[in-house]
């Protein structure tokens, strides 16, 4: 992390070589151009890494898009005029992913392409585990979207089982188009269909009011940390 020379803006980037030095001045100017009113993100416009990452990168990109309805397509490089750093600090989600956590907060951004580099030295040491990790880190932030989300697709196809499960009764009982045992079985595996979505979804609601009651904040112990400056705009006297 390192403050830029008018002091108005912190830039936080890796020291490894990954994050270009030479990239800096790039984001610096553009924060300036805005009035240091927006964080500036680095997007990534080239990677250094194999193809098989690339693909899986892709992949990953696609879940969270479906997941959560954001786009990701920045790291830790940024630039952060101190205005909204003061707000940055309060977010508890950049403890788990710094990115996303700005996202979180709505805190507005802008992104500038950026090559990656590549290392100065030695090896990474995330393995694909790790990485794994990393993204579900990410999607875990929003995981209240998340599990409304995927609430809906149970509840979906909750509704197509059942669905389902009365037009084989239906064709079964009133038409001669059946043939021994069919109805049995496609009975039987709608039945499991059905079991499973309303499985998933208690396990959904469960998840997002678990997520809600996890919230830790006091208002009268934590309104100091939430409020940047008080302006008294209309007095009684």
């Amino acid at each position: 992390i390192v403050a830029n020379v008018e002091c108005r803006a912190v830039v936080i980037m890796d020291g490894d070589g990954e994050d270009d030095p030479f990239d800096v001045p790039r984001l610096i100017e553009k924060c300036a151009s805005e009035r240091y009113a927006t964080m500036v993100f680095a997007r990534r416009g080239k990677r250094s890494e194999g193809f098989l990452f690339s693909i899986f990168y892709q992949l990953y990109k696609f879940i969270y898009k479906a997941l959560t309805g954001h786009r990701i397509r920045f790291g830790n490089f940024s630039v952060v005029p101190f205005d909204l750093a003061r707000r940055l600090v309060v977010v508890s989600e950049v403890w788990n992913h710094y990115a996303v956590g700005a996202l979180k907060a709505k805190i507005p951004y802008v992104e500038v392409s950026a090559a990656r580099g590549r290392r100065l030295a030695g090896k990474p040491k995330m393995s694909f585990s790790t990485l794994v990790m990393h993204g579900l880190s990410a999607v875990s932030v929003f995981s209240e979207v998340v599990g409304v989300r995927l609430l809906i697709v149970s509840s979906v196809l909750t509704v197509l089982a059942s669905a389902g499960i009365a037009v084989v009764v239906g064709i079964r009982l009133t038409t001669t188009l059946a043939i021994p045992g069919w109805a049995s079985y496609l009975v039987a595996s709608l039945s499991i269909m059905l079991v499973q979505a309303v499985s998933l979804s208690l396990f959904f609601v469960f998840m997002v009011l678990s997520a809600r009651n996890n919230a830790f904040f006091l208002p009268l112990r934590d309104h100091s940390h939430f409020i940047d400056r008080v302006r008294s705009v209309f007095s009684a006297e």
